[in-house]
């Protein structure tokens, strides 16, 4: 029997798909992003909307800073980023916050509840032998805090996080895609990334991974970027329970 395996990442803060071939049930790698198609950050929002007036600039700011960072050579943990956005959103909005008020909203990113689908979805994907990782721009602590606190930890085979990379970047640099294939022992046929970031989902695209997108709303946070060099999503999907259908739908190639 012959077997491919495949790698999927699905973003939280940062895993996740499944494959068959010709002869039978094959093994995935299944890379999760553990930052919003899993988790909620519904929790956050509420708690930031209450101090500052537009909550989603704290988000990108804190991608923004990721980028900028990975761009000029300057690594510091996503850690910093979060804290260093937030900050940006007080200064521009005029929010007088505590020290203590801002170091319990960077720690909310812990406190994520994970969305009803995501636990049953998961353990469809072990049951047809496939293997999800936490694929994170996190730190291994903060994220193994994180699927404890959503009591996903046992959901996943293992927790990739940029942070260790020998030379830690940040997704979307190519470096972090061949990292998970590294630590996975996949190649880019058989690794698929689950994410509900568009950036995460061109940058696995274009380093050949297959990928789906966590789509959970509509217009105007859930669009995806009109790269008319990008193939786009493998699949579309809105909950966790369509993807192992969708990634049997999508044999390895070769297979």
């Amino acid at each position: 029997q012959s077997s491919s395996r495949s790698a999927t990442a699905i973003l939280v803060t940062n895993p996740t798909t499944e494959h068959r071939d010709a002869v039978g049930r094959s093994e995935a790698q299944l890379g999760v992003c553990i930052a919003h198609p899993g988790l909620s950050p519904g929790p956050i929002n509420r708690r930031l909307r209450r101090l500052v007036t537009r909550c989603s600039m704290w988000r990108a700011k804190q991608l923004e800073y990721t980028f900028r960072r990975t761009c000029m050579d300057a690594y510091r943990p996503m850690t910093v980023a979060t804290r260093e956005a937030l900050d940006f959103c007080c200064e521009m909005f005029d929010a007088e916050l505590s020290e203590e008020e801002r170091e319990r909203l960077c720690g909310a990113y812990l406190l994520l509840p994970a969305f009803a689908d995501c636990k049953p979805g998961l353990d469809q994907l072990a049951a047809a032998n496939h293997r999800c990782y936490a694929f994170s721009n996190g730190t291994s602590s903060d994220v193994r805090c994180l699927l404890a606190n959503a009591e996903l930890s046992g959901s996943f085979v293992d927790t990739v996080v940029v942070d260790d990379m020998p030379s830690p970047v940040f997704k979307p640099h190519a470096a972090t895609y061949a990292y998970l294939m590294e630590r996975a022992g996949s190649s880019e046929e058989d690794t698929w990334l689950v994410s509900s970031n568009p950036f995460d989902i061109l940058g696995a695209a274009a380093c050949g991974w297959r990928t789906a997108w966590m789509k959970r709303g509509e217009r105007p946070n859930y669009v995806m970027d009109p790269w008319a060099d990008s193939p786009g999503p493998t699949v579309v999907v809105s909950s966790f329970l369509e993807l192992a259908d969708a990634v049997a739908s999508h044999p390895p190639r070769g297979a």
